[in-house]
């Protein structure tokens, strides 16, 4: 089954990283219905989410276009944790003051500037006391980026986003919720 147009329309018709950001901040404060490349692109932020929106709209207005995050959760008795993450698209410049802001804390940015395509995955859920999902482990590729975008860019935008650093932030203590959230707030924001 194909997405209507009326879904894909604001993805479709970004051209910057500020299009981008800006239609991306529109889907978390549920003005658009539709995220290209989620498992479920018609679903929600996932509740989870609901505590970072406006940390993560301010992000993407400040030029850190989020394709992935969550809260820390700490370690439940059946093996369940989460550490705070947050995946996302920027121009170096904005790299320099992510990495600027992390500056003297326990937060890793896991950067790959344009071009580089190594993975270096950092588990950041388990889920059973099993590694379930992994930072770290997307690259800047034009295919790659196609796919997490679900194909809904066009050309002009999947070329401006092989351009950009794809930067991971990770909290590497489990569990902690809001020292990655307030750094980068700060050094992006304000």
């Amino acid at each position: 089954m194909s997405t209507p147009e009326k879904d894909l329309a604001p993805w479709s018709a970004c051209r910057t990283l500020a299009d981008l950001g800006a239609v991306t901040a529109r889907w978390l404060r549920g003005e658009v219905q539709y995220f290209p490349g989620h498992n479920d692109p018609t679903e929600p932020p996932l509740p989870e989410t609901k505590g970072l929106i406006d940390v993560l709209v301010d992000l993407n207005c400040a030029g850190y276009v989020t394709t992935n995050s969550q809260p820390g959760q700490s370690m439940t008795r059946d093996g369940n944790a989460q550490r705070a993450f947050v995946r996302g698209y920027c121009t170096e410049d904005t790299f320099r003051r992510i990495d600027a802001a992390l500056f003297g804390t326990e937060l890793i940015a896991l950067p790959r500037p344009p071009g580089m395509y190594h993975l270096c995955p950092v588990p950041v859920t388990t889920v059973k006391g099993k590694n379930f999902t992994w930072g770290g482990m997307s690259s800047g590729e034009p295919e790659a980026i196609a796919r997490e975008f679900g194909g809904a860019l066009n050309d002009t935008m999947l070329e401006v986003l092989t351009t950009c650093w794809l930067v991971d932030v990770l909290d590497p203590v489990w569990g902690r919720t809001n020292l990655l959230w307030s750094k980068l707030r700060k050094g992006l924001v304000g």
